[in-house]
């Protein structure tokens, strides 16, 4: 689907990713002065993957594929399995200038326009990878994150906080990708909900194809009123 033809939907788009791109940028910059910087790493990690999860709901693939790599850099950076060059910061600063440009172009970014430099930029940004010596292997840690994940997404907390928005990205968009007819959030604990949730749960909510359903049950009070104001129930 495309974002482009829904001013709205468009406004709120632009929005987060320009607060994720800022980041980003920023925090890029200080590690050009800064190489030592290293509490900067997990920030730009979250906010390339909240990127790759926003344009994930969008199919903005080529916006998607970009951040993932990035994602990916700044994972084994805030492990400690790879060091940042300034060469690499370059390419990353050039991969965040990309990623605005793919996702806010007024078009569908599927053009052949992008789709050398897309290649490029990924090809940079693998070789950037690649030569990184991972040391940690969290094949164990990953199978039992999924798992709990699984277990415990749909069931929401109290908070819908930002970081619950993250996790809920990675989730949906799965569910999206397997054309299960229904996805339902328990939200019976739900006491606040943060801007960056009302956002992600009106955008889901909107952009459903036909056929699928998005509910949230077993809210009360002012969050259910606050829901129904929103459109999100």
């Amino acid at each position: 689907m495309s974002i482009f033809g829904d001013a709205e939907l468009v406004e709120m788009f632009a929005a987060e990713l320009e607060l994720h791109l800022g980041v980003l940028s920023t925090g890029l910059l200080e590690l050009e002065v800064k190489p030592d910087r290293s509490d900067l790493f997990e920030p730009m990690m979250r906010a390339a993957h909240s990127i790759k999860g926003a344009a994930n709901l969008f199919e903005l693939n080529q916006t998607v594929v970009v951040a993932h790599e990035v994602e990916d850099i700044f994972t084994l950076a805030s492990r400690g399995s790879l060091t940042l060059s300034n060469a690499m910061v370059d390419v990353l600063l050039e991969s965040v200038d990309l990623l605005g440009r793919l996702s806010l172009n007024g078009a569908p970014e599927e053009s052949q326009a992008n789709a050398l430099e897309v290649q490029e930029t990924i090809t940079r940004l693998k070789n950037t990878h690649a030569a990184g010596d991972s040391k940690v292997s969290s094949s164990k840690v990953d199978i039992k994150e999924a798992t709990s994940g699984e277990m415990s997404f749909r069931r929401a907390p109290a908070n819908l906080d930002a970081l619950w928005v993250e996790r809920m990205r990675r989730d949906v968009g799965q569910w999206l990708q397997t054309g299960h007819d229904n996805y339902e959030i328990d939200g019976q604990a739900v006491q606040k909900v943060s801007p960056e949730a009302i956002a992600f749960l009106s955008l889901v909510k909107a952009n459903v194809q036909p056929g699928l359903s998005f509910t949230i049950k077993g809210e009360s009070g002012p969050v259910k009123r606050l829901f129904e104001v929103m459109g999100i129930i």
